[in-house]
């Protein structure tokens, strides 16, 4: 759905406006940019009921938890963020009943090309299609919370095993001391996981909020982060300055942590981090490239490179939990770009990224 100039700027359409919208057999309305309805044809009417009137809201109309990410999406378009936006919201019935539906929202320009009011669709998903979201969301909300409600026992697990290490550990033969170590061991590693899980699901989550964001700003810091996580590691880095790409600034920042944590992980046990991040313009997208001089992988395996949990390589090569490429994955895709990754055995890898770099691109991919 693509800029509108259809609609004049008074309180209702127009005859011949009206008309047209009343002869789609598609579900459309047009609102102002305070997202009160001016005008709904008859297929809207039909679909959402008595809240589509006059002056009516549109946030009414929609799930009481989908009303922030409805109001955020449109005021990005009425503030000329964004060209336009797609997003998959639970819509209210009147009789109480609540169903699955996609929103499509266009700008109405004024004559010099200001956003006066916005082009609404809705489509009903079919069930299959609503049960998949519905599904979707609820796996979602299980993994959050899971994430959420483990971190109290494995804090006091944490705890207490420091405790015991500080007040007991003299008293221990070796055979405690290690059991003990291995405890402390697993905490580590299950915190480690519980963070990564609850980065995955924001990174499918999070509203976004598009603007801007300097890309080597943020991997100077991320690098600076590695540096003073691993002060004893010998480390090589070269950023090249006005990497800039439009998205949310947030989960591009996300991205890189965990790219960059990645190929710091990876590095040669025998050598300094080694890592370039470059990147050049291709029309309105952003080509990111992250190069390092790490332990490499075969490329035969690079279809489980970001999928959870999948891991190429064992404990002993610095693996991690298993959800730091998956996390970046989700964030791109996320912004409607693509990731890939070229590598070959004790040759490093280099990861290529491909980001929106204007509000057209990220828009033109939605």
């Amino acid at each position: 759905m693509t800029s509108a100039t259809l609609i004049p700027p008074s309180v209702s359409p127009g005859a011949t406006a009206a008309a047209l919208l009343s002869a789609f057999p598609a579900a459309m309305a047009v609102v102002g940019l305070d997202l009160r309805f001016h005008y709904a044809n008859p297929a809207m009417t039909r679909l959402l009921g008595a809240r589509v009137h006059p002056g009516g809201a549109l946030a009414e109309a929609v799930d009481a938890e989908d009303a922030d990410a409805l109001r955020e999406r449109l005021h990005a378009i009425a503030q000329a963020q964004v060209e336009s936006a797609t997003l998959t919201l639970r819509w209210r019935r009147d009789d109480g009943g609540v169903f699955e539906g996609e929103l499509q929202a266009a700008p109405v320009r004024d004559p010099v090309g200001r956003p006066e009011a916005l082009l609404l669709q809705v489509r009903l998903l079919d069930d299959a299609h609503a049960a998949l979201e519905a599904a979707r969301r609820q796996l979602q909300l299980f993994t959050g919370a899971v994430s959420h409600d483990l971190r109290a026992p494995l804090r006091a697990i944490e705890s207490f095993a420091a405790r015991l290490d500080e007040r007991y550990g003299d008293a221990l033969d070796d055979t405690g001391r290690d059991h003990l170590a291995r405890i402390r061991a697993a905490a580590a590693r299950m915190s480690g996981l519980l963070a990564g899980l609850g980065d995955y699901v924001r990174a499918g989550r999070a509203e976004l909020r598009p603007e801007p964001v300097d890309l080597s700003l943020q991997a100077e810091w991320a690098c600076m982060a590695l540096r003073e996580r691993h002060p004893q590691r010998e480390s090589r880095i070269d950023v090249a300055p006005g990497l800039i790409a439009y998205g949310d600034e947030r989960l591009l920042r996300l991205m890189l942590e965990q790219l960059l944590d990645n190929a710091w992980r990876f590095a040669r046990a025998d050598a300094p981090v080694c890592v370039k991040v470059s990147g050049e313009r291709i029309g309105d997208r952003l080509r990111l490239a992250i190069r390092d001089e790490g332990i490499g992988f075969d490329m035969r395996f690079a279809h489980k490179l970001f999928a959870p949990f999948q891991r190429l390589h064992g404990p002993e090569q610095g693996s991690g939990h298993g959800l730091g490429l998956a996390i970046a994955h989700r964030v791109v895709e996320r912004h409607g770009g693509r990731i890939r990754a070229q590598s070959a055995p004790e040759a490093g890898t280099t990861l290529y990224i491909d980001l929106p770099a204007e509000p057209g691109a990220m828009d033109a991919t939605r």
